[in-house]
């Protein structure tokens, strides 16, 4: 539904204000994800103020031909993103399919090598610029907001106005929510409960000992004090060279490229790896305490991660295998990541969607991401709900 509005919004004249620069541009790399959740995705972003979507397309053969993509001869992936790719909103990357990923090459190194090549050609070359701000996040993790007034610009907007060129930003991590098969519904208003955040569990120090224990005997982190690094262009351009053999590498993984006059937040700690508390980016950093980063939004910022999802996903996901050299996830989600009950972010969305302008958009949307019946989100947004 989004993607139609913004082919609308592209036509002559219908909206002047626009930007020639992209101010957000996501991109992510993706295999045997559902199409519908490629869609669920897609339009939440595109719902917090994505410009353009990068999808870097990592399958191997066709995924299973099913439904509509049986009829028109496509994999069923490409048939959900063409409506945003014809609209202008996405770009759909197709010759990385099948590629074997390595200990010096994993999934961080093919979205710098991909975002490298995708800004030297239309659309992205004439409306990349620095400051715009990229979100290198998986395809199971939105992004929350709780203010529908703020937008993922927003965030873009304070990292320049901070002088920031990197900010680390915290996970929220969510469990099974008691599902063997997976819900026919976008992930964001089916799961609700999840692991306790480092603030909320360090006074629990057997708690947290056992969380570990249990994770580490699946191989998976135990969830605390980690999350993603928000980048601008400019910083992120620098994370990639080229060497002889035109063998790309990322110069660090954890992009200790010079930031010039601005600040970079996450150097000092480490992208995507545990965090630690940092004096110099205290009021931007999630892990310092401030665990919404209100610092780059006014009504906090943070990922909900959805990383197990039902039974039945979960084995999909320990099947697809890794998209790195860890070592392979092993047995069932633990129990603690349903502990602490949050429909934060179900909500915020229900909020944002009711802000939406566009009454047959606002209704489609709202018909799209209903909230679990019954749930605490349901229960809270009932009263927002648009009338049909």
């Amino acid at each position: 539904p989004t993607a139609e509005a913004a082919q609308a919004c592209r036509a002559p004249g219908a909206c002047p204000s626009a930007p020639v620069a992209y101010r957000v541009v996501s991109v992510m790399n993706f295999k045997s994800t559902p199409a519908a959740a490629l869609a669920d995705w897609a339009d939440y972003h595109l719902l917090l103020g994505v410009d353009h979507m990068v999808f870097i397309d990592n399958n191997c053969g066709d995924g299973g031909r099913l439904g509509q993509a049986r009829l028109v001869g496509r994999p069923p992936w490409e048939v959900a993103l063409s409506p945003y790719v014809n609209a202008g909103v996405a770009t759909l990357v197709t010759r990385y399919r099948c590629l074997d990923f390595n200990s010096s090459f994993g999934a961080p190194a093919l979205r710098y090598r991909v975002m490298s090549e995708e800004a030297a050609a239309s659309p992205l070359r004439e409306r990349m610029r620095d400051d715009t701000f990229v979100l290198t996040i998986d395809d199971d993790e939105y992004m929350v907001m709780p203010d529908p007034l703020e937008t993922l610009a927003t965030v873009a907007q304070s990292m320049k106005l901070n002088q920031l060129c990197a900010a680390n930003v915290i996970w929220r991590n969510y469990g099974d929510a008691g599902y063997t098969c997976q819900p026919q519904m976008p992930a964001v208003g089916a799961f609700l409960g999840r692991a306790p955040l480092w603030q909320e569990a360090e006074k629990h120090r057997p708690y947290i000992k056992h969380a570990q224990e249990e994770a580490g005997a699946i191989n998976i982190h135990p969830g605390f004090r980690k999350g993603k690094a928000l980048f601008n262009w400019g910083h992120m351009r620098d994370c990639t060279v080229e060497s002889p053999k035109n063998d790309w590498t990322v110069t660090a993984h954890q992009c200790e490229a010079d930031c010039g006059a601005l600040r970079n937040c996450a150097h000092k700690t480490g992208l995507h790896h545990d965090m630690e508390t940092s004096d110099e980016c205290y009021p931007f950093h999630a892990a310092s305490g401030d665990h919404e980063v209100k610092g780059l939004a006014s009504g906090g910022l943070w990922i909900n991660h959805f990383e197990f999802q039902s039974l039945e996903h979960w084995e999909a996901k320990k099947a697809r295998g890794r998209t790195n050299d860890h070592s392979p996830r092993l047995g069932t989600p633990p129990s603690y990541f349903n502990d602490v009950e949050d429909a934060s972010g179900a909500i915020a969305l229900q909020l944002r969607i009711r802000a939406v302008q566009s009454a047959p958009l606002r209704t489609c949307l709202a018909r799209k991401f209903l909230s679990a019946p019954g749930s605490a989100a349901a229960e809270e947004t009932r009263h927002l709900q648009p009338s049909q």
